[in-house]
């Protein structure tokens, strides 16, 4: 069962699976760790909603200390906080989802793409025959070309 914890000698703050796990492993770190009073789903949704924001690890390590301040000071506001980010990683998710139903071309991601018509389709292998680039072809790109 996972659990949120801080590394006293180097600050990380993540999950670790086994609570009773005592000293921080990777890289060699060997600090102790010491449980966050945040829940791992809470975690999870404030790394999700922030993770792209941090380039540096310290300032990362530094907003994560604040949210833990701020749920220990004002569980209210943390509330608060927590639903915007849930907000936040919804609705990107949304997005994700949305954008990934997209068809793109397989050759160079362009959505800019039609259905091949039969007329198309028809005219070509009677002119070509087997030759034909568009036997079982459904989509051409309007960018590149490529059909498939």
């Amino acid at each position: 069962m996972y659990d949120v914890c801080k590394c006293l000698k180097c600050t990380w703050i993540g999950q670790r699976e086994d609570p009773d796990i005592k000293f921080h492993l990777w890289g060699n770190c060997m600090g102790e760790l010491e449980h966050v009073p945040l829940s791992v789903e809470e975690f999870r949704t404030i790394r999700s909603a922030t993770m792209n924001i941090f380039q540096d690890n310290k300032d990362r390590r530094r907003f994560y200390e604040s949210i833990i301040e701020l749920k220990e000071n004002d569980i209210v506001e943390f509330g608060l906080k927590l639903s915007q980010f849930r907000t936040q990683v919804n609705q990107e998710t949304a997005r994700m989802e949305q954008s990934s139903a997209v068809p793109r071309c397989p050759s160079c991601q362009s959505t800019q793409i039609r259905k091949i018509d039969v007329v198309e389709r028809a005219g070509s292998i009677a002119f070509l025959g087997i030759f034909s680039g568009k036997i079982n072809k459904s989509f051409k790109c309007k960018n590149c070309g490529y059909t498939w």
